[in-house]
C-alpha cells in the first residue's frame, strides 16, 4: 500500500516457502521418528470415556441441518469486554485456555445436571497449522493459505470444585490452569 502511495511500481518479498514444499516438508516430518513418539500423547488424550451430550449418539440420516435447533445469547460489551481484555490475565492463561475452559465447564455443567458426573471433555481443536518450527528452514509469512490442522485434546476439570468454578471462586483459576497445562502438553500445537 505505501509504495503505491509513493507512486511506485509494488515490489513484493519472495515467497519463503511455497505450499508444494510445505506439504512436502510436512510428509517428511510425519516420518521422523519423532513424530512416532507422539503416538503415546494422542492414545492418552483419546483414552478414556466420552459420554454423550445428548439421550442417543448422532444419527446421519435424522440430525440433520433442518433439523438443527439454534440457541442464541446475548452476552453484554461489559462481560465481553473482561473475556476478552483482562480474564486471560487474570486467570493466568490466554483467551484461548479460557475459552477452553469454560467449554469443559459447561459440559461438565450440562452432563452433571442430567446425573452425568463426568469431569473430562473431549474436543477436537483447530489450529492455524502455520508451525513453522517443524519443517527446518520454512518460513510461512509469504505463502497464502489458512493450513488447518484439527487434533484431540482432553479438557479434564479432575478434583476442581465445579460449583465455586462456575461461580467464579478461586476454583476458575484452577480449571484454567489445569486446562492450560492439558493444552501445552500437546505437541507442536497439534500438527502431528
Amino acid at each position: 500500500g505505501a509504495q503505491v502511495a509513493e507512486g511506485t511500481t509494488p515490489a513484493l518479498q519472495p515467497v519463503g516457502t511455497s505450499l508444494r514444499r510445505w506439504t512436502d516438508g510436512l510428509i517428511e516430518a510425519a516420518q521422523l521418528p519423532e513424530r512416532a513418539a507422539e503416538l503415546d500423547v494422542w492414545r492418552g488424550i483419546l483414552d478414556g470415556p466420552d459420554p454423550l451430550l445428548g439421550s442417543r449418539a448422532l444419527d446421519l440420516d435424522v440430525d440433520v441441518f433442518h433439523t438443527v435447533t439454534r440457541t442464541q445469547v446475548d452476552v453484554p460489551v461489559a462481560v465481553t469486554e473482561a473475556l476478552l481484555e483482562s480474564a486471560p490475565d487474570e486467570l493466568g492463561g490466554d483467551l484461548s485456555d479460557v475459552l477452553a475452559t469454560a467449554l469443559a465447564m459447561a459440559t461438565a455443567e450440562w452432563r452433571r445436571a442430567r446425573g452425568v458426573d463426568h469431569p473430562a471433555t473431549l474436543v477436537t481443536l483447530e489450529g492455524h497449522g502455520r508451525e513453522e518450527s517443524v519443517v527446518p528452514g520454512a518460513d510461512l509469512s509469504r505463502t497464502v493459505g489458512w493450513f488447518t490442522t484439527m487434533y484431540p485434546a482432553r479438557l479434564d476439570l479432575s478434583g476442581i470444585d465445579l460449583s465455586d468454578a462456575l461461580m467464579g471462586g478461586s476454583s476458575a483459576v484452577d480449571a484454567v490452569h489445569a486446562v492450560r497445562d492439558q493444552l501445552a502438553v500437546i505437541p507442536d500445537k497439534g500438527i502431528g
